[in-house]
């Protein structure tokens, strides 16, 4: 199933063997696309940082946190953290900015720009599972993901 986001509801399509669903996103957080083009068809294409951060708003729809937790541990050397930072608070969600505030320094990268963006109150670092008894202070997460699910897949 290929993911595509759009401002208006539409129904699934398939086209040449693939699926196709449109996920509807608010037209404020319709950002950090750019342009491509295959032969005489124009698409809109995430930006990697925009992908990282549409797949952490919508974990459901990247395979969950634990895999979103990949893709931010694979991404994190080579994207312009300064534009993920940037995409991260443009969405005025807390809870997201917690979440990735949480895996950027679990994995050893700084993110202290999030701070002053993050939640309020307690999150789920998942929200589609229960919560734990594990907690981080400083990001206001409930940590209810185990270092297996989070790093454990590097073992293999």
């Amino acid at each position: 199933m290929v993911f595509l986001a759009s401002t208006r509801k539409k129904a699934k399509v398939k086209f040449n063997g693939f699926r196709f669903k449109y996920v509807l996103v608010n037209p404020k957080k319709f950002f950090g696309y750019r342009k491509e083009r295959i032969g005489e068809l124009d698409f809109l294409i995430a930006e990697e940082e925009k992908a990282i951060i549409d797949s952490l708003d919508l974990p459901d729809n990247a395979g969950g946190v634990s895999e979103v937790a990949k893709a931010v541990y694979n991404a994190k050397d080579s994207i312009e953290l300064d534009r993920l930072f940037r995409f991260a608070i443009d969405m005025k969600n807390r809870s997201l900015c917690s979440r990735l505030g949480y895996l950027l320094e679990r994995f050893g990268t700084d993110a202290d720009v999030l701070l002053n963006n993050a939640s309020r109150e307690y999150v789920k670092l998942d929200p589609a599972r229960s919560k734990s008894r594990v907690w981080d202070k400083k990001w206001r997460v409930n940590v209810n993901l185990g270092d297996m699910e989070l790093l454990g897949w590097r073992e293999t």
